[in-house]
């Protein structure tokens, strides 16, 4: 009984198709778990790292992200704020966008310019094609806003098959 349990559990919150939405922000999910979830963390009591001491709703998560990594000499040290990367590349764009403000995405209807292409995306659908960004994949009915990126990552055995077939 408790295997029919976690089942149903698993295939509502892996593959269900349903929509729910958080009543205190634009958080949607596809199981009803995943608000409850979600909305704990809307109420969760801020932490002071006791390394850093700056305050964080998820102090385990900052430490393993921040201040944990902080201490690998492999890691890039941004030197314009206390983050840090894996590596030069995810260095270099941090401080193009966030510090240098680089505007090099450029909306082709307006004046309208911003640093990254997600943002760019979603300006032309909320401002000029009325579009919503979700699409929903037809291999698993999840909705995305980049099908071709979740299609890559979750179902590249679908593409794999599509492109010896057409070989």
């Amino acid at each position: 009984m408790i295997v029919q349990s976690a089942l149903k559990s698993h295939m509502e919150r892996t593959h269900g198709t349903g929509v729910f939405k958080c009543d205190l922000c634009h958080f949607t999910a596809n199981a009803q778990k995943k608000i409850v979830e979600h909305k704990r963390r809307h109420s969760k009591e801020l932490s002071k790292c006791p390394e850093c001491g700056k305050i964080f709703k998820n102090l385990k998560r900052h430490f393993l992200r921040q201040c944990g990594r902080a201490a690998d000499p492999d890691r890039q040290h941004c030197t314009q704020c206390d983050k840090t990367f894996k590596d030069k590349m995810g260095l270099k764009k941090h401080v193009k966008d966030i510090h240098d403000k680089v505007m090099n995405h450029c909306c082709q209807l307006c004046e309208y310019k911003t640093y990254s292409n997600f943002n760019l995306r979603s300006h032309v659908s909320k401002m000029h094609t009325k579009e919503s960004m979700e699409k929903i994949c037809p291999h698993c009915n999840i909705k995305t806003t980049n099908l071709e990126y979740h299609s890559k990552i979750y179902h590249h055995e679908v593409a794999n098959s599509k492109a010896d077939s057409e070989a």
